[in-house]
């Protein structure tokens, strides 16, 4: 048995296994909710402390800076708030349950397991109020849990029939308010008891999540072992045809998402380094050194194609990938060379991504690069543009050379490659470009 078939029959089926378990379904779905806050929240702060001083003075000038940090907070800084409401609403979805009242079980959960205890300086006991870092990065773990913890409960209480029930000509818009009724006192109940025993040890759940399990996650998401192990899993299950970028990225930048959120606060209180705390690792650094123009950096495939390619198929796949290469958007080289269960292109497939975002986790650790600032740039922004917004210019000079990188690597597996499928159009008679291209579009 090779290791492609030893692979397909023993591995994969283990991590399909897990990557379907309804906690790790909710949690992917859930968490997409926070894509867009990050990204518009992101805008806002790039304005704010743009880097072109004369910009930044102008914002300041004229009083619009406040405004913008206030966007930030209402975005990025409510994290925690958008994702255990989201992932219980996915969890409850995906199980053909009416998912809203779920969504607002799961936040009055969360709030209900916070210390609504602000400590103060000379004030004894603290003031009441929610202090802003647990409804933002920091609360991030504990809202999954909470969000994971709630959407099963109150699926599985509907689903065994504990409910209040109504007449049928009770409209649904009222009957699932009443629906909610029971599941929604259950968790309440369930959540009271554990913020009474937490806090009888004066601390709460969220303190104890944060301290026993987000901050050992986000060391661990911080090492160079992530550097490996996140691009080696994303492109080894793209390699068999599985979108690597969404079943792995579920569950790991959640993680790298909060990394980003909190680089984002220390760069606002000009504190952005390692002794205070900042992160390497982040959800930008990934769109930046280890996917530009796609997943495994096939921009080296896509130039091959351009400008050295003797097979038709390959000089039309070029000029069909090309434009969306530029956005990146690559599917088209990975099932159209194909990389796809390709044991020619596995390696510089792998390689490539995994260069880019070790070689970045190095040059940042060492100081060469800035740390991501906590902007989030659209994961479709192109290449070179994509690494100015992020990190600013030492980011994007950067992406020029892991662009170059890729076309040396890709180069003699590409090669060889379109030798053999120059070959095989000599051998069967070379079809025009027009048909070639007409039948990869179809």
């Amino acid at each position: 048995m090779n290791f492609t078939d030893t692979t397909q029959e023993k591995i994969l089926p283990i991590v399909m296994k897990f990557v379907n378990l309804k906690p790790v379904q909710a949690i992917k779905d859930g968490m997409l909710f926070i894509m867009p806050l990050s990204i518009v929240g992101s805008l806002f702060l790039l304005f704010a402390e743009f880097p072109y001083a004369p910009v930044k003075d102008f914002f300041a000038n004229i009083g619009w800076a406040p405004a913008m940090y206030q966007a930030n907070n209402a975005t990025m800084g409510i994290m925690a708030l958008v994702a255990v409401i989201a992932i219980a609403h996915s969890f409850a979805k995906n199980e053909g349950v009416e998912p809203l009242g779920a969504g607002f079980t799961g936040l009055s959960a969360f709030l209900l397991l916070l210390n609504w205890n602000i400590p103060v300086e000379e004030v004894e006991g603290g003031v009441a109020g929610i202090a802003t870092n647990w409804v933002g990065s920091e609360g991030v773990v504990a809202a999954i849990i909470i969000g994971v913890f709630v959407g099963y409960i109150y699926t599985w209480l509907l689903k065994k029939g504990v409910r209040i029930k109504l007449p049928e000509t009770v409209p649904s818009g009222v009957a699932n308010s009443f629906n909610a009724l029971i599941p929604l006192f259950i968790v309440v109940l369930l959540s009271a008891i554990i913020y009474g025993i937490l806090g009888s040890m004066n601390t709460s759940f969220l303190d104890l999540i944060y301290t026993t399990l987000q901050i050992p996650l986000q060391g661990l998401s911080d090492s160079v072992a992530m550097a490996v192990i996140h691009p080696l899993t994303v492109h080894f299950l793209w390699w068999f045809g599985i979108h690597g970028a969404v079943t792995v990225g579920g569950i790991v930048e959640p993680i790298l998402r909060t990394n980003l959120a909190g680089n984002a606060a220390l760069y606002r209180a000009g504190e952005l380094s390692l002794e205070k705390g900042g992160h390497i690792l982040t959800v930008a650094n990934t769109n930046v050194f280890m996917t530009p123009t796609g997943s495994g950096m096939t921009f080296g495939i896509v130039f091959y194609m351009l400008f050295s390619a003797k097979s038709e198929q390959y000089k039309a796949l070029g000029k069909l990938a090309i434009g969306s290469s530029l956005f990146n958007i690559n599917e088209p080289i990975i099932f159209g060379t194909p990389i796809v269960m390709n044991p020619l292109l596995f390696l510089p497939f792998i390689l490539v991504p995994m260069i880019g975002h070790l070689s970045g986790y190095f040059l940042i650790r060492v100081g060469i690069l800035p740390m991501a600032h906590g902007i989030e740039v659209p994961w479709t922004t192109p290449p070179i543009i994509q690494g100015l917004l992020a990190g600013g210019w030492k980011w994007a000079l950067f992406q020029v050379v892991l662009l170059a990188m890729s076309v040396v690597v890709y180069f003699p597996f590409i090669r060889a490659a379109d030798q053999q499928a120059y070959a095989q159009e000599q051998a069967d008679g070379e079809l025009t470009p027009d048909q070639l291209a007409k039948e990869i579009a179809e």
